[in-house]
């Protein structure tokens, strides 16, 4: 499995064809059809934390803050 963390525009097109999961802290836009995940901005700004997990069988584990906790008044809201 690769991994790919993305943190400038002009590599993210590399990355992408060669990454499973690409991280960015750019805000992606364009579909891309190779990592089989995406973390970028804005699904870390609705979840939070993000933790991922690989089981013996190389299956992922993806958990996250608001997934543990929800959302509540002490959440910030994002738009």
């Amino acid at each position: 499995m690769v991994i790919a963390v993305s943190r400038h525009p002009a590599a993210l097109r590399e990355d992408c064809l060669r990454a499973d999961i690409l991280i960015s802290q750019l805000e992606l836009r364009l579909p891309f059809r190779k990592p089989s995940l995406i973390l970028d901005r804005a699904r870390s700004l609705k979840q939070r934390t993000i933790a991922i997990f690989m089981n013996a069988d190389e299956s992922l584990i993806i958990t996250s803050v608001t997934g543990a906790l929800g959302r509540g008044p002490w959440s910030r809201t994002v738009r």
